[in-house]
């Protein structure tokens, strides 16, 4: 550990996050605070994924990571990661689309996982504007994802995947259209779920 450091503080290695001497943009210390990873069922999906909670260092990696494409590329290696040892045989994986061509603010992440874990792609659209779900309360959050998703020939098992669920009205509205355009089994994969979302989910008996 000693000779690491040495090699660090010689050539400048820092932690993108603590900024503690590393090899790795990502220390050591900070990647063991991002947790284990989470597997839950969360109706109406099938089986839910989520890499870790929304807070501390894991958070701000995530927030990195949408102006940083080394903080981007260090969360396609933790999905990943996260995800190599569990099965989805016959399924696409779908990102949460931005606009009508189905392009995503995920396309890094979906692509590497398509390409490591050989999971072809499949793209749907938003059709509607939307405003910020995170400016909004959560009544809210529903009626403005509403109907804002077209999905055509959908396949039958999809792996969906988005970055931060904190009401989960975002993966709800794509799932209905999904379901709606055929798919038959859907997954969500997720960055972080955010503590309201956890403790919400722990404390309802919906999902006991």
């Amino acid at each position: 550990m000693f000779l690491k450091e040495l090699f660090a503080l010689l050539f400048g290695g820092h932690c993108i996050l603590c900024d503690d001497l590393s090899l790795d943009y990502v220390c050591k210390g900070c990647k063991a605070s991002f947790g284990s990873g989470l597997e839950f069922v969360c109706p109406p999906f099938d089986k839910s994924f989520s890499v870790g909670i929304y807070k501390d260092r894991f958070k701000d990696l995530i927030i990195k990571a949408k102006s940083n494409p080394i903080a981007m590329e260090e969360i396609s290696k933790i999905v990943l990661k996260f995800i190599n040892n569990k099965k989805f045989d016959g399924f696409y994986i779908s990102p949460i689309p931005d606009d009508k061509f189905g392009r995503s603010h995920l396309d890094k992440v979906v692509n590497t996982i398509s390409k490591k874990k050989s999971i072809p792609i499949y793209r749907f659209q938003k059709i509607k504007e939307t405003k910020k779900q995170h400016l909004l309360y959560f009544k809210e959050r529903q009626q403005n994802v509403e109907n804002c998703f077209y999905a055509e020939a959908a396949p039958e098992k999809v792996l969906l995947l988005d970055d931060v669920v904190t009401s989960g009205a975002t993966l709800r509205s794509a799932y209905k259209e999904l379901s709606r355009s055929g798919s038959k089994v859907i997954f969500f994969l997720t960055y972080a779920v955010s503590p309201v979302f956890w403790q919400n989910y722990k404390d309802s008996s919906m999902y006991k």
